[in-house]
């Protein structure tokens, strides 16, 4: 979706235009999580994961998407993870 235009609560928008009425809400940037490590999950055994555990690469994967997914929903649209490989 691309935002066309900006109006105060006195433009009169185009016709056809799909107007969205922010009035009384607060639009916030994404937060930043500057020490994070979306691929630390824990196993099925409830371990936490490691290079012997015997997860398969896709296990892996899935779980740090999962891991990403969470962290946008809940707000955060940058990470940063210091120091890890995989990371």
């Amino acid at each position: 979706m691309d935002v066309g235009a900006v109006g105060t609560a006195h433009s009169t928008p185009p016709p056809g235009a799909r107007v969205y009425d922010l009035s009384g809400l607060t639009v916030l940037p994404g937060l930043i999580d500057v020490h994070a490590h979306p691929s630390w999950y824990f196993t099925p055994a409830g371990r936490l994961h490691t290079e012997k555990d015997g997860d398969s690469p896709t296990h892996a994967a899935l779980a740090e998407a999962g891991n990403a997914y969470v962290t946008l929903r809940a707000g955060f649209t940058t990470l940063q993870s210091p120091g890890a490989r995989e990371d």
